[in-house]
């Protein structure tokens, strides 16, 4: 019995995040990239199916406190599972607490909208997905980071 294809979460997995930072009168933008562990499940109790992607885009963050910001990101990421592929546009809006000058531990909400998928999906997969990122960062150098990230939903 065949159910419904669904997202058993994106599961993405962020391996590695690079960014960089531009300053612009006290506006940072910020650019990333990274790598994708993503899987789907055809039905429930099923196996996941998994597949690497990447991610790219940009994100800003407004501080809140000496230790605090919000960090909105618009990205653009390739999720799915080995025979089933998705491009998503995701924005995580994440709240990144800063354990020390250096390493910052981040949690909120990502909005994801399918923007591309295989035909073989249609009516299966929901255009609109919302996800749990918790994930934690070092930064390298002033401009240059690395991150690991997994966002449950």
């Amino acid at each position: 019995m065949n159910k419904p294809f669904y997202l058993r979460g994106i599961l993405s997995l962020i391996v590695i995040v690079f960014f960089s930072q531009i300053h612009a009168q006290d506006f940072p933008i910020g650019l990333k990239a990274g790598v994708n562990f993503a899987s789907i499940s055809v039905s429930e109790g099923a196996e996941p199916d998994g597949t690497i992607g990447f991610h790219v885009g940009a994100f800003t963050h407004f501080d809140v406190a000496d230790n605090f910001v919000i960090q909105p990101e618009l990205l653009v990421s390739l999720q799915g599972g080995e025979d089933a592929n998705i491009t998503y546009v995701n924005v995580p809006i994440v709240g990144k607490y800063f354990i020390t000058d250096q390493f910052s531990a981040h949690a909120g909400l990502q909005f994801g909208i399918v923007v591309a998928k295989d035909d073989e999906l249609d009516g299966f997969i929901r255009t609109l997905d919302v996800s749990v990122p918790l994930g934690v960062e070092y930064q390298i150098t002033d401009g240059i980071g690395a991150g690991l990230r997994y966002a449950l939903g």
